[in-house]
């Protein structure tokens, strides 16, 4: 099932339709996690694009970082940022 929100948000972000694997449904599952900290930022790369982006977290708005008890799966927990068409915010 394809979220209209997601759509838009990518379409938006992108300035291009999404193709097959470029919106997908993450079904909740439960886990633990152990608390790793706070995350002063994150970079990141759109695909085909050669440049990272980077984008720091101000002090309120660092979202928590959490690791599997396996240590193979991250989580990025509350925060207060958006991702808009202009990518993170806040």
């Amino acid at each position: 099932m394809k979220d209209e929100r997601a759509i838009a948000l990518f379409k938006a972000f992108f300035e291009r339709e999404p193709g097959k694997a470029d919106i997908v449904e993450i079904i909740p599952q439960r886990t633990v996690a152990l608390r790793v900290g706070k995350l002063d930022g994150i970079i990141y790369r759109i695909d085909g694009e050669r440049q990272p982006l980077i984008h720091r977290f101000t002090s309120t708005d660092r979202p928590l970082l959490f690791v599997s008890s396996d240590g193979r799966q991250i989580y990025s927990v509350r925060g207060r940022y958006r991702f808009t068409d202009r990518g993170f915010e806040g």
